[in-house]
Formats: C-alpha cells, sequence, structure tokens
C-alpha cells in the first residue's frame, strides 16, 4: 500500500501536493460498510512519522479512494530494547460524526420553560432521510435548509445517495432521540440495510472537488461472486439454522402509551412477540397525551415497531472466512458493501454482504480479507 497524506480541497484527486508517506514497517487498513473504518502504521521514531502526520491529519493510500485521519499517537518507549516504535492510528473520516448532536442546532418551543419538541425526521424513505441527516450538520445546502448553525458546517463534503441495487421502502415521517448523530443515522440506516462510504473528491463524484459520504447498500453481483466451498473458497464457515429470534409481530411499549400489531396475524405458537422500547415519544410530557398529540405518538410508535421487524434476520450461513486462494480480487470483483453468494456445505446457498475488509502490509508483503455478513 502506498500512503499519502493530503489537504482535502487542494486538487480534485487530492494527489497534487500530496505528500508521500515513507518508513512504514507495518501497516493495516481496514474498510467497513457501516462503521467507520480504521488504520494503524507502526514504523520507528526515527522515521518522523509523528511530525508528518500530526493529529487531524488525513490519509489514504493509491488503491483506495477511502480517506481516514490520524487520531492517536503512541511510543512504547523501553531504553533497554532500542530504538522504540511510533503507532499512528485512526479512522475513517465518518467518524467524525460523532462532534454532532442531532437537534442541538434546534430550539425548544413555547419559551425557555417549556419541553423540547420532538426531532422529525422528515417523510421520506430511508435512503433520503440518511443522506438529509447527514448533510444538515455538514453541507451548507443551497437555499438552506441545514439544521446546524454556520459555525457547525464544514466546507469541502456533502452527502449523496447512492442506491446501487434496488430495494423496497417503507416511507415515513420518524421520530428520533436527540442523541449523537452516529446513533441516529445507525438506526435509519438499518431500516433498509443502507452503509456509508467515504469518497475522496475524483473525476466520479457528483461535484468533483468534495468528498463524499455516500450512502449506498453495494452492488448486487450475487451471479458474478460465487464464494463456493466446493471451489476451496470457503477456509472456515460457521452455520446456524434457527428461529430463536425470529419475531412475527411487535409490541410497543411508550411512557404512557402502548401498540402491537402481528402484520402475519399469526396466532398461538406462531405468535412471536418482538419488545421495542418508545418511551422517548412521549417522556416529554408531564400527563397522559390526548388528541392530536396522542394521535402523533401511536402513529410513530407503529412506524417503530414495523422498522424493527424489517430488520430482523434470517440465517443459513452466520459468517465464513474466505481462502487466500480464491480468485475474486477485492476492488476488481467486489467492494466493500457488495452482495455476493457463498455456496457452503450441507446444500446451503447464502447472499452475504461484504461489511469490511481487512488489508496487511509488513515485510513479507501485502494480504488481505473480506468478512461477510447475512442480510438484515
Amino acid at each position: 500500500m502506498d500512503f499519502f497524506k493530503f489537504t482535502p480541497g487542494a486538487d480534485p484527486s487530492f494527489l497534487e501536493n500530496a505528500v508521500t508517506i515513507n518508513g512504514i514497517r507495518t501497516a493495516t487498513w481496514t474498510e467497513r460498510y457501516k462503521d467507520p473504518g480504521e488504520f494503524k502504521l507502526q514504523a520507528p521514531v526515527s522515521s518522523q512519522l509523528r511530525t508528518l502526520l500530526p493529529l487531524g491529519s488525513m490519509i489514504s493510500h493509491l488503491d483506495t479512494y477511502e480517506v481516514m485521519i490520524v487520531e492517536n499517537h503512541e511510543i512504547d518507549e523501553d531504553v533497554e530494547e532500542g530504538e522504540p516504535n511510533i503507532i499512528v492510528s485512526g479512522r475513517s473520516l465518518d467518524s467524525w460524526f460523532e462532534q454532532r448532536i442531532v437537534g442541538s442546532g434546534t430550539e425548544s418551543m413555547g419559551g425557555p420553560y417549556d419541553h423540547l419538541d420532538d426531532y422529525f425526521i422528515p417523510f421520506g424513505t430511508s435512503l433520503e432521510q440518511a443522506t438529509a441527516l447527514i448533510n444538515s450538520y455538514i453541507y451548507e445546502m443551497p437555499g438552506g435548509g441545514s439544521l446546524a448553525d454556520a459555525y457547525d458546517l464544514v466546507p469541502g463534503f456533502r452527502a449523496i445517495e447512492n442506491e446501487q441495487h434496488s430495494v423496497s421502502y417503507t416511507t415515513e415521517t420518524r421520530i428520533i432521540p436527540r442523541e449523537p448523530l452516529p446513533d441516529s443515522l445507525r438506526k435509519i440506516l438499518d431500516i433498509d440495510d443502507f452503509g456509508v462510504k467515504v469518497v475522496r473528491p475524483n473525476a466520479g463524484n457528483v461535484d468533483p472537488t468534495l468528498t463524499e459520504f455516500r450512502v449506498h447498500n453495494g452492488v448486487d453481483r450475487t451471479t458474478t461472486v460465487v464464494f463456493a466451498h466446493a471451489s476451496g473458497d470457503l477456509k472456515r464457515a460457521r452455520y446456524l439454522w434457527s428461529n430463536k429470534q425470529k419475531k412475527t409481530m411487535y409490541y410497543v411499549l411508550s411512557t404512557y402509551n402502548q401498540v402491537r400489531y402481528s402484520p402475519g396475524f399469526e396466532i398461538g405458537y406462531d405468535r412471536r412477540m418482538l419488545f421495542v422500547d418508545a418511551s422517548d415519544l412521549d417522556s416529554q410530557y408531564t400527563t397522559y397525551p390526548t388528541g392530536t398529540d396522542r394521535d402523533a405518538v401511536i402513529a410513530a410508535m407503529h412506524i417503530r415497531g414495523a422498522d424493527a421487524l424489517r430488520a430482523q434476520k434470517d440465517v443459513a450461513i452466520t459468517s465464513t472466512d474466505i481462502s487466500a486462494t480464491t480468485r475474486y480480487k477485492f476492488r476488481r470483483d467486489y467492494d466493500v458493501g457488495d452482495l455476493v453468494t457463498v455456496d457452503g456445505n450441507y446444500d446451503t446457498s447464502s447472499v452475504m454482504r461484504v461489511i469490511e475488509y481487512v488489508e496487511f502490509q509488513d515485510e513479507n508483503g501485502e494480504s488481505g480479507y473480506p468478512t461477510l455478513s447475512v442480510l438484515a
């Protein structure tokens, strides 16, 4: 991996005036589908890596468009063991979302001593809502519309919708707590199993001068990428056949209300109830809400219950390690977020998602492996 650091906005490729990072002994670079990726570089202290990569630096390598930010410097010094190493580590840029709180830029209604209004995500699909939620805190949208004040916005970045294969949606107005942005964003992403990909400026971006946070769901490669037990692609697979966690209806409890619903109208032994906490939806009231206030809470409770049912998984192959000898190559044949087929033993076949890819580099060369997960 050929690492470099850069200054956002310097040029559309991020490579002009980029500084190559030399002297690295070992490196780990991990890209993920929903959670922030991470990296770790290790080099002798004499490499001046701490000076070259100050905290807050942004780095990438030539084989990827992913951008990560330096968060930690670590030196463990023992004078009896010669020159110590420095470890520089950090995470992908979407980890920065931790620095914003949903609703922090909106005011309470009715005076300074009244309760805060519920925080509404406007009517739309989960794809639209996740993209808008990110943009509300980083991007100066044309005509206004940001939920943060001007000092919160971050020039040079924006979120875009990137639906790579078609999915069925529910389209709702959703109510979420005032909480750190990653917590709210994860809830919205999980509804229809979307992830976030960081892409530095390049000619393929909507605006080639901006870094994109792409809300995406991967390319469907189930017919072209088939990791098969019979072909030796699977190094170690774990199988599970279970209905232990399978629920058929939801029961949602708030501070003052309860609702339940069975979409398939199962009865008796087949009636399996999922508990969903929605106490945040009406905890601001000091007495039982009535009229339109109660109607709004009940509607939001049903939406939350339905979203929770949609997020369930049917499991056959729970996970597998992919052999280093597989014929499929990362970034050429598949990428993080893509859907692939896994043909396992015991007459099992599953569509799985690539949720992570880890790359290693040391004195012996480079290697890497994907992590696959059953679909939500």
